[in-house]
């Protein structure tokens, strides 16, 4: 038993088949969300992992900081 979230365009057949169902989250509604990097900080990520991080946090286009 679990949860999480997917593209819609990806579970649809599932979701019409009744192998999964759709939550109702009303503080969940789906939708773009941000990228959250976590991990331990007494082993911070290491250069290929920074880059991705910064990689992907720059990508962001509703964070007006990140889009420079």
């Amino acid at each position: 038993i679990g949860w999480g979230n997917m593209p819609e365009p990806m579970v649809r057949d599932d979701i019409e088949s009744g192998r999964l169902v759709q939550l109702d989250l009303p503080d969940c509604k789906g939708g773009p969300y941000r990228l959250q990097a976590v991990y331990r900080t007494d082993t911070p990520p290491g250069p290929a992992a920074r880059f991705l991080i910064d990689h992907f946090q720059s990508q962001d286009i509703d964070d007006p900081i990140a889009a420079g």
